[in-house]
């Protein structure tokens, strides 16, 4: 067990259970093939809010949503990592720790909170081989977005993601305690 407060989206009671009809969700499809389908190869993926003032468990509902719809779209597991409340000083102990568990063909999204609300999120999201930048309409101001793109670098972003809140999340996607 890790010394480290990382834990994977199964560790902390997220485990997504999607209903058959919800499971395949149109708007949830065509996120992951746009991300899926960039030239960029990825194994992870920072999911990157645009701004703080969200809450946590928001993005975790997000990734965990995003998570089961890439394992249906790809026939294999897609993880979710909660690096929302690492230390900077975690950081590198995260990816070696992340690199061991996921071995050759895993992919994991890797849940981070704003750049301005935690000093790891910088650098979590520029190790990861890519990121989403995470919009939540009428909730992140666009200079917020704007700075947090500078921050990661444009180039470094598969692209960016608009959500309305309430998140509306496939139902086994949901966060349920253990």
């Amino acid at each position: 067990m890790s010394k480290y407060p990382i834990s994977l989206a199964s560790s902390i009671g997220i485990r997504p259970s999607v209903s058959p009809e919800m499971r395949l969700a149109t708007d949830w499809q065509r996120l992951w093939r746009s991300i899926a389908s960039t030239e960029r190869t990825w194994r992870t993926l920072a999911l990157v809010p645009g701004g703080p003032g969200v809450a946590a468990e928001t993005y975790l509902q997000i990734a965990a949503a995003l998570a089961e719809t890439g394992t249906r779209y790809l026939r294999t597991p897609v993880h979710v990592a909660n690096a929302m409340d690492l230390e900077p000083t975690q950081v590198t102990q995260f990816w070696e720790e992340l690199n061991q568990y996921m071995g050759s063909s895993t992919k994991m999204i890797v849940a981070v909170s704003a750049l301005s609300a935690n000093a790891s999120s910088l650098p979590l999201a520029k190790g990861a081989d890519g990121a989403l930048l995470c919009l939540l309409l009428g909730e992140i101001s666009n200079p917020d977005a704007r700075e947090t793109l500078a921050q990661v670098g444009a180039p470094h972003f598969l692209g960016s993601a608009v959500f309305r809140l309430p998140v509306r999340v496939p139902k086994a996607a949901k966060a349920r305690k253990v």
